[in-house]
């Protein structure tokens, strides 16, 4: 198995260990719930965000929490991102091949180009900001960084435990 499909693996495993979830609390799709999800952003999944939603796209514990990533809530991302674009005047759309993996807080979302590659680059906008960010060059690289972000800032809380 290469680093990249093992990433999904150890994203969870990282979660786990932490105290971020236990592993019951971690939850995935099924297939049909996956299709449904590319079919209401007009896509086709890349491989390596469906072993994502397949293993944690229910419930992920504290991971992200407050931000909407997770099944149901990431169905109309595409269209509340499109809102956001309109309502900010924005210069850069959604292309239909992009995919919209998370919002937060209604004034940002991150999206890949579902057509890129099966481990796509992720870019982030923000409200008023400009164009999106290239912010990882890979989806996995993004989920190890989230990953260990979230655990540092849930550290900081004593809700989590850091790595080492």
């Amino acid at each position: 198995m290469t680093q990249e499909k093992d990433a999904v693996a150890l994203a969870a495993e990282r979660i786990r260990e932490a105290g971020l979830a236990r592993e019951r609390v971690i939850e995935g799709l099924t297939e049909t719930e996956i299709r449904e999800i590319g079919q209401r952003q007009g896509v086709r999944l890349p491989d390596l965000y469906v072993r994502f939603l397949t293993r944690m796209g229910r419930s992920a514990g504290d991971f992200l929490r407050g931000s909407d990533f997770l099944y149901p809530d990431l169905l109309p991302l595409k269209d509340y991102a499109r809102g956001l674009l309109e309502e900010d005047e924005a210069e850069f759309g959604l292309r239909d091949s992009h995919f919209v993996f998370l919002m937060h807080q209604g004034y940002q979302f991150l999206f890949f180009d579902a057509d890129e590659s099966e481990d796509p680059a992720v870019y982030l906008y923000l409200e008023g900001e400009g164009p999106p960010d290239r912010v990882a060059d890979r989806f996995s690289d993004w989920l190890k960084v989230a990953v260990e972000e979230e655990i540092e800032e849930w550290a900081k809380v004593g809700k989590a435990k850091p790595a080492g």
